[in-house]
């Protein structure tokens, strides 16, 4: 906020607040996806409509990622205060969880790109789970901080696993 004489000037800058929840719109885009992958395969489900909505979900996710690197880029303190508030932190794990996802997805369509995807997110994942988990540790969390996005960095773990099968050894995969 500046102030110019009697007059307040405003600031509005919507992508100083991009919030990194956005990604969880990828998320939920890509459960669809992979939910009308399986249904072509078990039910004959029209395959245009899991590959239309996987085209959709990878363009969202560009799109989200993009505002967010320059959100990165111009706003770096805004994104340190992000991943140092005790509840959005949780949501970084969003990220990972997308390319994830978006891996699992890709799976029947492009291997080779699943596979690059299924890397990312899994490196991510690790990263956003030990930080995560010493940010809890660490920092002394408030009763009103706790919520239902504490899952959402342990959960991602479990889908490294399930995007993991082809490309990891499966024993691997059970630890």
């Amino acid at each position: 906020m500046k102030k110019e004489g009697k007059c307040e000037v405003i600031e509005l800058n919507r992508l100083k607040f991009f919030p990194v929840m956005m990604f969880a719109i990828v998320m939920g885009l890509s459960g669809l996806t992979i939910v009308y992958e399986k249904a072509h395969e078990i039910f004959a489900i029209p395959n245009f409509i899991g590959n239309g909505l996987l085209i959709l979900d990878s363009l969202i996710f560009i799109i989200i990622g993009i505002f967010y690197i320059l959100k990165l880029i111009k706003y770096p303190s805004e994104v340190l205060k992000e991943f140092n508030h005790p509840v959005r932190i949780n949501f970084f794990a969003t990220v990972s969880i997308s390319f994830l996802l978006i891996s699992i997805a890709f799976h029947p369509v492009n291997v080779s790109t699943a596979y690059y995807l299924f890397l990312i997110g899994t490196i991510l994942q690790t990263y956003f789970t030990f930080r995560t988990i010493s940010f809890w540790i660490n920092k002394n969390l408030e009763l009103n901080h706790s919520n239902p996005a504490w899952f959402i960095p342990i959960v991602g773990n479990i889908l490294v696993s399930v995007a993991g099968v082809g490309f990891a050894d499966t024993t691997l995969l059970m630890y």
